[in-house]
This record gives structure tokens, sequence and C-alpha cells, in this order.
């Protein structure tokens, strides 16, 4: 699988696509994605042919959403946004917002949780974003969905230093500078506390965006952009990134 690997046909299958890049405080999300079965994200049809999509962010001071909506889109898609694979990489324009996702500062991953295949890559982002210069890195991410989704907490940074932790079922894990660490996890409202023998971390969000996905229940997911500062081992933190917030189950 490849980011840009089409949506599938099989029945009550998934294709969902999320961009994630930021240079320092100032961030963006842009997703998108479509189902073969009756899908509703904040009202839009998700349902095959149409894509949901939304595009926000945070740039000085000011949070910023500039579409969310749902439209039957080419694949890849060129109107009313761009998102295509170039010579350099990959090339994302809307309006004042032109981002190019250019070398790999990590290696690219493919990963799986619990049925649902994943294709992760980490790219350096450089640009216009929001009509204003912008470079940072970011993370490039197609997820198969097969399975019905359930709750977790997601938490990532990076910048000079690069961390992640994602929380669904067992004891979560960070990962930072290519070593795991077990860590107990609180979290509400975007706000999460990492704390073990060697990690003492938190994340405090300062923009929001709420996403409700309804099919045969409803599922609250929850964007979050956050300011992470504390300890790991004994290296000082102090990153811009985000973290995500699911709670219920959809089918």
């Amino acid at each position: 699988m490849e980011v840009l690997s089409p949506p599938r046909k099989k029945r009550l299958s998934g294709d969902y696509w999320f961009i994630h890049g930021n240079d320092k405080k100032n961030q963006f999300i842009f997703t998108f994605g479509t189902a073969r079965r009756n899908i509703h994200v904040n009202g839009k049809s998700a349902q095959d042919p149409n894509y949901a999509a939304l595009f926000w962010g945070y740039y000085d001071g000011e949070k910023i959403i500039k579409f969310e909506d749902s439209f039957p889109l080419d694949f890849p898609p060129t109107e009313p946004f761009v998102f295509k694979k170039t010579k350099a990489g990959y090339l994302f324009e809307y309006q004042d917002t032109r981002l190019r996702f250019l070398e790999s500062y990590a290696p690219s991953v493919d990963g799986k949780i619990l049925t649902n295949h994943i294709k992760n890559e980490y790219l350096v982002v450089k640009g216009k974003l929001f009509g204003k210069k912008f470079n940072g890195k970011s993370y490039v991410q197609k997820v198969e969905v097969n399975t019905p989704l359930k709750s977790w907490d997601w938490l990532r940074f990076q910048g000079e230093t690069v961390g992640t932790m994602f929380h669904i079922l067992k004891k979560p894990t960070l990962f930072f500078n290519k070593k795991s660490y077990k860590v107990n996890i609180t979290a509400s409202d975007g706000h999460i506390k990492l704390k073990s023998n060697e990690v003492d971390l938190e994340a405090v969000p300062y923009a929001h965006h709420r996403v409700l996905i309804r099919g045969l229940t409803v599922f609250k997911y929850d964007e979050f952009f956050v300011e992470v500062k504390g300890t790991i081992g004994k290296k000082e933190i102090h990153e811009f990134g985000m973290s995500e917030e699911a709670r219920g189950i959809v089918f």
C-alpha cells in the first residue's frame, strides 16, 4: 500500500488520508476519506463516491478552518483541492496554501492496528500555509479501515525532537529517539500526561476541532494542537504537536 493508493471497492471498507504538519506552534491538519457504506462526518456524507474532507490550522494565534465539506473527488484529487505525487514529493494546494512534502526525516512505516492497515511517511514540508511562510515537519498517512473504530488517545510531536504515543488497548508506549518507554497516561480534553520512572511529559492544548462520525452509532473524534513540555530520560523537551481523543465506537 502506498499513501496515494486509490480507495478500495470492498464492501464495508473505508479509506482515510491524514496529513499533519507543524512549524513550531503553527500547525495544520488536512484529511479526506470515503467509505462503501453510509457514514456521515460532521453532517457531510462520506459514502462513495463522496469524500468527507477537512482542512484547518493555527497560525499566529488564530484558528483557521479553510474547508469542512463533502464532495465527489477524482483520485488523486485535483478539485477543489490538489493532493498529488510529484517528482519532488507530494504537493497540496488550496487557495492561499501551497505545501510541498519533500525529503524524509525518518523511515516510512507500514503498520497494522487490529485489522486496519496503515502507511506512514515522515517528510519535511515547505511552502505557504494560509499565505504565510511555512517550514516544518509532517506526518503523511493512509489508513485502510476494516474494523469498527474504537476509542484511542494519540500524541505526536515533531520539531528538534520527535516522539509519538498511541493508546488503544494495553498500557501505552512512548517512542522517542529509537527507544520505547511504557508509561501511565491521563487524558482529558486533549490534555495528556505521561508518567514513568523515566518520563514526565505533559501536552497542553491551545487549538481544537471536533469531528462527529455517524454510522450505526456516533463516534466523537477530537483533534488538538498541543504544546509539549517535560523530560524523557535526561532530555528536556519543549515541542509542539498534535493529540487526538477518540471516544465511542462506529461501524
